[in-house]
């Protein structure tokens, strides 16, 4: 039996996340992975000392809001994967 493969987009504007919660209900069903992807980028990078350091951050903070986002779905059933790049 084959496992299911779900790709899913975090939009790191929002607090909720329906599509990740779908995913996880889905995947919990049948068994499976999930891909959890965002993009990260901010236009006004003044308060930071460069574009390096801003992308740096902006990115680790996103990871880390990701990380806690899937941390309680990964189960014997389910694996995630997860995939932050900085792009507008």
């Amino acid at each position: 039996m084959s496992r299911l493969n779900l790709f899913v987009i975090i939009d790191p504007t929002r607090e909720e996340q329906p599509a990740l919660l779908r995913a996880f209900d889905l995947a919990n069903i049948a068994g499976g992975h999930i891909h959890a992807f965002c993009a990260v980028y901010e236009e006004d990078i003044s308060r930071y000392e460069s574009r390096r350091d801003a992308k740096y951050k902006v990115r680790r903070r996103t990871i880390n809001k990701v990380d806690e986002l899937i941390k309680p779905l990964v189960n014997d059933r389910i694996t995630v994967e997860k995939e932050v790049i900085w792009n507008e």
